[in-house]
């Protein structure tokens, strides 16, 4: 998903509420995919103490499908968006 442009998606959470995210990352590490997300507010900026939340990710034509990670794929792809996070900045 190359795009310059901010994608959003919702997420529903575990009690049921569902909160706006904002995609800042999608990468993949040994041929697994993960994606990044931030909550939103009502006009879509993101909060400075935000949490960040990472799934693993499959792709079906124009949708996402969001993968729950056990601790060692969070480990693993916590670390790999640390490294592309200090990257970026």
């Amino acid at each position: 998903m190359e795009n310059n442009e901010p994608i959003y998606i919702d997420l529903e959470l575990e009690d049921g509420e569902t909160i706006s995210c904002q995609v800042i990352a999608e990468y993949s590490v040994d041929d697994a995919d993960y994606i990044a997300l931030v909550p939103t507010n009502e006009d879509k900026e993101i909060a400075e103490d935000a949490e960040i939340y990472i799934y693993g990710c499959n792709y079906d034509d124009d949708k996402i499908e969001l993968l729950d990670l056990d601790d060692e794929e969070f480990e693993i792809a916590g670390a790999a968006l640390d490294d592309i996070l200090e990257e970026n900045n």
